[in-house]
């Protein structure tokens, strides 16, 4: 920091009535002179943060909590007070990261390692903890392994039978951060790898396809001797996922309520972009996922704070409609749905259809209740009321993407991950389709290869990769050259009607695909419909594509649907 800066930087102290003999705001070891100095506006603001938390404190808003005469719990490190630049640099991170902005923290202790399947068996045998529920096909951990496939609340209610609690997720950060450095990983600025975190390279768990014991990488952990703080499992933290309050706080806790919790670290099923200090992404409550734990916190001072259990109310119509309303504009949201009557149909490769691919065949007759199915795909600003209602988390705003682009909010919400979409979905009063049922819709309970029917694709009817999408992309070697839809990457939604399904749904193909709620094994979610980057052989109905669900593409959207 320039003189100038701490010369100024008295001089705020002491207008709010600091003293430096009279009163004591401790940093920690995090002094100001850690502070990053970008020159830019980042540096100043990240320096008034620390400026307005000090006089937050001084001014009495928040009085010192006295320390706790105990000693660390065992398995425990002891985190001192201290603060911490939370979330990432401008232009690096998603866009749920930023602003990046300063936070304090009083001393606390955190697991130095992630709760095992042992220790919580014992809590399940005392009858404080519901026991952990795997998907279909999963391999469960053993013992010494990270529990998996527990809820939010089962993380929490196992915290406090240890006479702890779930981290806040400032404290989970400041931890990544090696208490509070200004680093982006527990071991340094280094990208992870298999030799610092264990997580997918080439293949998931670096190749053993399994999550680990703890702390068989003691290069990933942080100064202090914790391990595993970003790879082997996603860890839940106390609070709820909304878009970051930039206000300087000591303790910050996140908002009072919301409908997803804040997961954070990546895992064995992650890529390098998940396994940082800064990346965080939603689940909701009740999710249970083969790479999901947690790990305990506990306070050194006498202040303990409860997680609340608080719901968000929901933006969209909780009465059930009547299929004779369709289509219906749900007066909370203003998403127009269809009803769409049950039925059988061909799920996969229809007969007629000679382009399948191998993981369409054979079809299955199946049968489909009914259901509500969006007429148009969540456009970017229909997603970014979430983000002003303070549910959903930002979506990602690079290259392609949409939502920060004034002329492209009616085109698709893209950019968010299938994650942010059962968030956004669970807000509107909806959910993610199923991909059973997003393929009877595409298909309209008949045997169509497209929606519209078995014609070619072609640029009347979808917006697919043509000649403006090859010159966007010259690299590509499947672009139509012949054909033009009018768009280089995503179009607004609706406006290819020659290609409606039988019920007059729009852009089930083409233009971006969807995330449904159906998994594709253990380690990705099914996505339909294709998008403005492929061909033909992509949009047809049956076609699936497997893609990670944290994270988000430029091609993907969000479609919602209603059992009732």
């Amino acid at each position: 920091m320039s003189r100038f800066a701490r010369v100024f930087s008295i001089a705020i102290l002491a207008s709010v009535g600091y003293s430096p003999v009279a009163s004591a705001v401790t940093f920690g070891h995090y002094d100001a002179d850690l502070l990053p100095e970008p020159p830019c506006a980042e540096g100043l603001d990240l320096v008034f943060g620390m400026l307005a938390v000090a006089a937050q404190r001084v001014a009495g808003a928040e009085a010192p909590p006295s320390p706790r005469r105990t000693p660390v719990p065992p398995g425990m490190v002891a985190l001192p007070a201290g603060g911490v630049a939370l979330g990432s640099r401008a232009e690096e991170g998603n866009a749920v990261e930023h602003p990046r902005h300063w936070v304090q923290l009083d001393a606390f202790a955190l697991d130095r390692t992630e709760v095992t399947q042992g220790a919580y068996g014992q809590c399940v045998a005392a009858g404080k903890c519901a026991p952990p529920q795997l998907p279909a096909g999963a391999t469960p951990s053993d013992d010494a392994q990270p529990v998996t496939g527990v809820r939010w609340l089962d993380a929490a209610d196992f915290c406090a039978w240890s006479g702890k609690q779930l981290p806040t997720e400032a404290q989970w950060e400041y931890a990544a951060r090696g208490a509070g450095q200004d680093i982006s990983h527990p071991w340094g600025d280094e990208l992870a790898t298999c030799r610092r975190a264990w997580m997918t390279d080439a293949k998931p768990g670096c190749g053993a396809q399994r999550l680990t014991t703890p702390c068989q990488i003691p290069a990933g952990s942080s100064p202090q001797g914790i391990c595993d703080l970003v790879g082997n499992v996603w860890e839940w933290t106390a609070d709820w996922y909304a878009p970051y309050q930039p206000d300087a706080v000591w303790n910050p806790r996140g908002p009072a309520q919301g409908l997803a919790r804040v997961v954070r670290g990546g895992s064995w099923l992650e890529f390098v972009h998940s396994a940082r200090a800064a990346a965080r992404a939603p689940r909701l409550p009740e999710t249970r996922a083969v790479d999901l734990g947690f790990r305990c916190a506990a306070p050194l001072t006498d202040a303990v704070t409860v997680a609340s259990q608080a719901v968000a109310p929901l933006a969209g119509d909780a009465q059930p409609w009547s299929p004779e309303s369709s289509p219906h504009t749900d007066p909370g949201t203003g998403l127009r749905y269809i009803w769409l009557p049950g039925g059988s149909f061909t799920f996969g490769c229809e007969p007629s259809d000679s382009h399948c691919f191998a993981d369409e065949k054979p079809g299955v007759v199946t049968q489909v209740d009914g259901f509500w199915l969006g007429e148009i795909d969540v456009t970017a600003a229909g997603y970014h009321a979430c983000v002003l209602a303070g549910v959903c988390g930002a979506a990602d705003s690079s290259g392609s993407c949409n939502a920060r682009v004034a002329e492209r909010q009616q085109h698709p919400a893209n950019c968010v991950s299938a994650y942010q979409a059962e968030v956004f979905c669970t807000w509107a009063g909806a959910r993610l389709p199923t991909a059973i049922e997003w393929e009877f819709a595409a298909k309209g309970g008949e045997g169509r290869v497209y929606p519209w029917g078995s014609a070619d694709v072609g640029p009347t009817r979808t917006n697919y990769c043509d000649k403006r999408c090859g010159g966007l992309h010259p690299d590509w070697m499947w672009p139509d050259k012949k054909a033009d839809d009018g768009w280089a990457a995503t179009a607004p939604v609706g406006s290819f009607p020659l290609g409606a399904s039988r019920h007059g749904l729009l852009d089930m193909v083409g233009n971006a695909a969807q995330w449904t709620a159906t998994p594709h094994g253990v380690q990705a979610r099914e996505v339909r419909g294709g998008g403005w980057d492929l061909y033909a052989r992509y949009l047809r109905n049956s076609a699936r594509t497997a893609l990670p669900p944290s994270h988000w593409f430029d091609n993907v959207t969000i479609r919602c649907a209603r059992s009732r």
